[in-house]
């Protein structure tokens, strides 16, 4: 489940996310890492954390835009 948030004109990622943790991947080691908060229970669904790559654009210019053809330039940034 991946979320961010919109600050100060830009989309940001929230620094912690997590994902659908199935029932089958539960193991001996689930209770403690649900005590050391890498797994989170919301009513009977677990959801465990999950590691980031920080990455964005920024968007520099578009230009030729075409809306007959549905086409146009775009420059931007992308950062990892």
């Amino acid at each position: 489940m991946g979320m961010l948030f919109f600050e100060n004109s830009k989309l940001l990622p929230a620094f912690y996310q997590y994902q659908f943790m199935p029932s089958e991947s539960f193991s001996e080691s689930t209770f403690k890492e649900a005590l050391e908060g890498k797994i989170v229970p919301i009513n009977k669904i677990l959801l465990k954390n999950t590691n980031l790559v920080y990455t964005g654009v920024k968007l520099q210019k578009i230009h030729q835009i075409d809306l007959n053809h549905s086409t146009y330039d775009v420059e931007f940034l992308i950062w990892f």
